[in-house]
C-alpha cells in the first residue's frame, strides 16, 4: 500500500510538471521540423553575429542578477528569410509567413564564456550556417532524446543545440549562472560542458521554445578541419570510436538495454564495471581529472542540482600513411606534431618558425581549437587512445518530483537505496565523486 501511495503521488506530480502547450515541441518532432531547425540556426546565428558589438562581462558576482536578466530580441530580416527560401523554396508555413523572433538571454555573460573558450564569431557562424549543415538539418528529426528533448549537432560536430524546459532555464539563468561563469573563468580547468548561449524561439500564437547552444565534448575531427587545410591535408592518424559511457555513480538499473549495442551506444555504470575498463592514464592526469570532478560536482551540489553524468568516449588512434600535403601550415603541423597534454600541437622548436609570416593566423586558429578540445580531451600514456570526458545534463534541480522519485525508489530498492539515481544533491555529488575517483580513475588519494 505504501508503494502504491508513493506511485500515485509521483504520477500526480509528473502530470503537474509536464502540463504545458507543446506547440513548438510538436512541430520540432513533425514533418515541419526541418523548417523550424533552419529558423533556429538562422536566429542563433543572428544573435551570435550581433555579439561583436556587445561588451563582455566577467564580473558576474558584482551585478549577477542584473546581467542574468538582460536579454536582446532578434527578428528575422528579409535577408534572413531569403536565405531560408534558397533552401526550401516558397512553400514554407512558418518562416516568412509568421513573426519569428529569437530572444537571447544574459548576452554579456555568455559572450564572456565564448571568448574565454577561444571561440571566434566567424567560426561559430560557419559551423551553424545552413550551407554547412544541410545533411544534419534533414536528419534532425532523428535526434530526439529519451526525455523528449530535442538535440541538433552541427555537421562538423563542434556544437550542440538542445531544448530545455522552463525549470531548467530558470535554474540556469536565475540560480546557477553567476557561480557557473565565475567557476569557468577562475578555475580555467573544468570538465563541465560549456553552455555558450540561451535562446527563446517565438512564433506568433505558439508557446515559445527554449534552447541552449553547447559545446560538444566528444570531438575527434580530422586535422585539416582544425587547421583549415582542406581535403588535401595530411592525416597523422585516424580515429575510431570504441565505446561511450554515461556514468552517474549509480548502480541500480544502470545497464544499457537491447542487443543492438554499437560503438556510439551510451553504455552505463554497470557496463563499465562489468567490462573492467582500465584507463591508460598517468598519475598526473588522474590527479587533474580528480580535482576537476570534485570542484565541478561541489558547484552543482551547492545549487541543488543532481542527475548529471560524466560522459566518457574512448577513441583509438591508428597511425595513417602520409599521402600528400595541403598548405604549408597543415604540412608542417601534421608532419611534426608533438601533441602535449596542455593542448599545444607543435613542439617548441617548430613553433617559433610556424608563428612567423603568413602562417601565423592558421597556427593561431589551430592552437585555439586544440586548447578548447584539450580541456575535455586526454591522450593516453601510450598515445594509442584519446579519452573525451565531460560533465553533461547538469540542469536538473532536486524538485518535488525528484524528491518523490527518490522516496519511491528507496522503497522499491530498499537494500540498494543509496545507489538509485535519484538522491538528494549532497548524496549525489559525494557518490558521483567517489565512483569516478575509485572506479573510473582508480585514483589513489590520501
Amino acid at each position: 500500500k505504501t508503494t502504491e501511495a508513493v506511485q500515485s503521488q509521483m504520477d500526480e506530480l509528473k502530470t503537474k510538471y509536464s502540463h504545458q502547450n507543446h506547440s513548438l515541441l510538436e512541430i520540432i518532432h513533425s514533418s515541419l521540423n526541418v523548417e523550424l531547425v533552419n529558423g533556429i540556426l538562422i536566429g542563433i546565428g543572428k544573435a551570435i553575429a550581433s555579439s561583436k558589438g556587445i561588451v563582455a562581462e566577467k564580473d558576474t558576482k558584482t551585478n549577477a542578477k542584473e546581467l542574468s536578466k538582460r536579454k536582446i530580441k532578434h527578428s528575422l530580416s528579409d535577408n534572413d528569410v531569403q536565405e531560408f527560401l534558397e533552401v526550401h523554396g516558397d512553400k514554407t508555413s512558418i518562416i516568412g509567413k509568421m513573426s519569428f523572433t529569437v530572444t537571447e538571454f544574459a548576452p554579456q555573460i555568455f559572450k564572456s564564456i565564448r571568448d574565454s573558450d577561444g571561440l571566434m564569431v566567424d567560426e561559430i557562424l560557419s559551423s551553424l550556417s545552413l550551407q554547412h549543415n544541410r545533411q544534419a538539418i534533414f536528419s534532425a528529426e532523428e535526434s530526439q532524446g529519451k526525455s523528449g528533448s530535442f538535440f541538433f549537432f552541427s555537421e562538423n560536430g563542434r556544437y550542440l543545440i538542445k531544448t530545455i524546459n522552463d525549470e531548467e532555464k530558470s535554474v540556469l539563468l536565475n540560480q546557477l549562472l553567476p557561480d557557473y561563469s565565475s567557476h569557468l573563468f577562475n578555475t580555467n580547468d573544468s570538465l563541465i560542458a560549456f553552455i555558450y548561449g540561451v535562446y527563446q524561439i517565438s512564433i506568433d500564437g505558439m508557446k515559445a521554445l527554449s534552447v541552449i547552444l553547447m559545446q560538444n565534448t566528444i570531438q575527434y575531427q580530422k586535422p585539416e578541419e582544425i587547421l583549415g587545410g582542406g581535403s588535401s591535408g595530411i592525416h597523422p592518424y585516424q580515429e575510431k570510436l570504441l565505446k561511450v559511457f554515461d556514468l552517474k555513480g549509480s548502480t541500480v538499473q544502470r545497464k544499457a538495454k537491447g542487443d543492438d549495442i554499437k560503438a556510439s551506444t551510451a553504455l552505463k555504470d554497470l557496463d563499465f564495471v562489468a567490462q573492467g575498463i582500465d584507463l591508460d592514464l598517468s598519475d598526473e592526469q588522474k590527479d587533474r581529472l580528480a580535482r576537476c570532478i570534485y570542484h565541478d560536482a561541489k558547484l552543482l551540489e551547492k545549487h541543488g542540482l543532481m542527475d548529471y553524468s560524466l560522459l566518457l568516449a574512448i577513441v583509438e588512434r591508428v597511425p595513417s600513411k602520409k599521402k600528400r600535403a595541403g598548405d604549408g601550415t597543415a604540412k608542417l603541423v601534421a608532419e611534426e606534431s608533438n601533441e602535449e597534454e596542455d593542448g599545444d600541437i607543435v613542439d617548441a622548436g617548430r613553433r617559433a618558425d610556424l608563428e612567423k609570416g603568413p602562417m601565423k593566423f592558421f597556427v593561431g586558429l589551430a592552437k585555439l581549437a586544440m586548447k578548447r578540445k584539450s580541456r575535455n580531451m586526454i591522450i593516453s600514456r601510450s598515445g594509442k587512445y584519446v579519452y573525451h570526458i565531460g560533465i553533461i545534463d547538469y540542469l536538473q534541480w532536486f524538485n518535488k518530483f525528484k524528491y518523490i522519485e527518490s522516496k519511491y525508489k528507496s522503497i522499491v530498492y530498499f537494500k540498494n537505496a543509496k545507489f538509485v539515481s535519484a538522491v538528494d544533491p549532497v548524496s549525489y555529488s559525494n557518490r558521483f565523486i567517489n565512483f569516478m575517483w575509485k572506479v573510473v580513475l582508480d585514483f589513489k588519494y590520501a
